[in-house]
């Protein structure tokens, strides 16, 4: 876990790539972002081979690294090695924040995805340096949990010690008040990811998030 003063670093808002591939479409979308302003990208592709995200991961540390951002992998510790990444988010499949670490070494930037307070408690005795709290609003995924909701985020938000992003269904407009909950900022799947003008729609939230 990180001293509080490392941890400025942290963007207050990461897009997480929507899972339909790696290749020139991602990455122009994401320089568009970057463009914008965007400073934290998820790169989750889970239908991509080792080898693809080996070879594409370099060229989004490229368009971050010169701005300060983070580029950090979902789940795939190996590539996220291999490739010179920042770090990775980490879910309940994945391996434990303390063999990522081993692996990764203390410079690496660790992220838990988690649902509950147990979730919570166990990622930062592990010594994650953030966490991915969801669905905070409702979401499309079939398979989705049921919404947090604001007050519960809130009181999950005040119990870690470590830094607490919201994730799910969160649009520009819910930011400030996530933002008051506790938040440290936010994690955008579809709102990026589906916005016609992905450059616009970085600004609209990092405008709402201050």
């Amino acid at each position: 876990m990180r001293e509080r003063g490392q941890r400025g670093r942290l963007p207050r808002l990461f897009w997480i790539s929507p899972g339909k591939g790696v290749g020139p479409g991602l990455l122009a979308r994401l320089s568009a972002c970057v463009q914008a302003g965007l400073r934290g990208f998820q790169c989750r592709e889970k239908g991509a081979s080792a080898r693809e995200l080996r070879d594409f991961l370099p060229a989004v540390r490229d368009l971050l690294r010169p701005r300060g951002g983070l580029c950090l992998v979902n789940d795939r510790i190996d590539v996220a090695r291999v490739a010179g990444a920042d770090g990775v988010q980490l879910g309940g499949g994945s391996l434990g924040v303390r063999e990522a670490r081993s692996l990764l070494g203390s410079g690496a930037w660790i992220g838990v995805s988690v649902h509950d307070a147990e979730e919570c408690a166990r990622a930062e005795e592990e010594g994650a340096d953030f966490l991915l709290l969801s669905p905070v609003f409702r979401v499309r995924k079939p398979s989705a949990r049921p919404p947090l909701g604001i007050r519960a985020f809130e009181r999950l938000a005040a119990r870690a010690e470590i830094p607490v992003f919201a994730l799910g269904g969160v649009r520009p407009e819910h930011c400030r008040t996530l933002l008051e909950a506790g938040a440290r900022g936010v994690a955008v799947l579809s709102g990026i990811g589906e916005a016609e003008d992905p450059g616009e729609a970085t600004a609209a939230y990092l405008e709402a998030l201050g």
